[in-house]
């Protein structure tokens, strides 16, 4: 219970951008996971700490967690996993400033959030979608995209889906003289 309660806490510190309290979390959990022998636990809150890795420049270091992770996602077969893993190599592409490769990656996490069959998890990574296409300059898809998105994200509840949307619509709408 205390390692599950520490990896959602990893997870929405580093949502945050708090990396420090995310890594901290992250740590504890993957120690707790591992030693109650659940290894795809412990490998998707460790996608966390190479976010947390690149974040404080060590890019070396966040690949190389990344390629053990994708590696250890592939062996479990476990779309979870993968997912995790897909979702921190995008937040290490857009911190690395990759964004052509992050928009890949924001992409590929979709397709796999819609075979979870969740619509508030595909709502949020389509937001993260259309944040990062409004940093790369995309200013037209980013405002489609948030567009189509931010009735559904009222719908649901998703405040910060709907913080993101307006965020990125604020932008678009043409200043007042």
């Amino acid at each position: 219970v205390v390692a599950v309660s520490l990896k959602k806490k990893a997870w929405l510190e580093l949502n945050v951008e708090r990396y420090e309290a995310a890594a901290t979390a992250a740590r504890e959990a993957v120690e707790l996971f591992r030693r109650g022998g659940d290894e795809r636990s412990a490998l998707e809150v460790g996608a966390v700490l190479a976010c947390a890795d690149a974040f404080h420049g060590d890019l070396a270091s966040a690949r190389r967690r990344l390629a053990k992770l994708t590696q250890g996602a592939a062996e479990s077969d476990s779309d979870s996993a993968r997912f995790m893993v897909l979702l921190a190599e995008a937040r290490v592409a857009e911190i690395s400033g990759e964004l052509s490769r992050a928009i890949e990656l924001r992409r590929q996490s979709i397709d796999l959030a819609r075979g979870f069959g969740l619509p508030g998890l595909v709502a949020s990574v389509r937001s993260n979608l259309a944040l990062v296409l409004d940093r790369a300059g995309e200013r037209a898809a980013a405002v489609a995209l948030a567009r189509e998105l931010l009735p559904e994200a009222e719908r649901l509840g998703l405040g910060g889906v709907v913080r993101d949307c307006r965020q990125i619509l604020d932008r678009a709408a043409p200043a007042s003289s």
